[in-house]
């Protein structure tokens, strides 16, 4: 699915962290034959994003597995925080609003892909699920300049009222923190065709 936006979106996903709790680097872990962060990024280019970038930390392998014509920012203080992370991503990113996400929600669905870049609207936009909020988060230009302030201030606390966009979409509330969740993941989404379909496109 191809959506375009009025205004340019860029597709932001943060993948820099330790996984100390999955014992082994989230980003790599496969579903579908490829990587969740190869996954990931070739949903978010399908989207029509006008580009996406994977923010990479702890463990540096992680960039050749990020697809073509997806960029790689490196965030040196990774162990810093996810503003840390969100700052270098940031830095990378082409002026424009931001679709940010995490490697760990891997199967946000193509049609609330589709709704987020279509939001009206100057805000920011969090998709819901049964009234829960989620990711991608759609960050308006304006709050890049915030969002850069050298400080760990939590996302949830710099959206100034944003939209809630409720959506039948499970995958925006999920988080794979540690095995358990992994075995849950595999249990309830089988690997899809979206997800195979990244193989023949390969890393770096």
């Amino acid at each position: 699915m191809n959506t375009r936006s009025p205004r340019p979106v860029h597709g932001l996903i943060l993948a820099a962290g330790a996984s100390t709790r999955m014992g082994q680097p989230k980003a790599l872990l496969r579903w579908g034959g490829v990587p969740l962060v190869a996954g990931l990024a070739l949903r978010l280019l399908d989207a029509g994003l006008a580009s996406v970038t994977v923010v990479v930390g702890a463990h540096p392998a992680v960039a050749e597995a990020v697809p073509a014509p997806a960029q790689v920012a490196f965030a040196a203080r990774w162990a810093e925080g996810m503003r840390a992370s969100l700052r270098a991503g940031l830095t990378a990113c082409a002026p424009g609003d931001v679709l940010l996400t995490h490697v760990d929600r891997p199967v946000v669905a193509p049609e609330t892909l589709a709704a987020l870049l279509a939001a009206p609207g100057e805000g920011a936009v969090v998709p819901t699920y049964l009234g829960a909020p989620g990711h991608p988060v759609r960050l308006p230009a304006a709050l890049r300049p915030r969002l850069m302030a050298p400080d760990d201030a939590p996302l949830r606390t710099l959206l100034t009222a944003p939209h809630h966009l409720a959506v039948p979409d499970p995958g925006v509330v999920l988080n794979l923190n540690a095995p358990a969740d992994w075995q849950a993941f595999l249990a309830r989404w089988p690997a899809d065709d979206t997800a195979r379909s990244g193989a023949a496109a390969g890393g770096r």
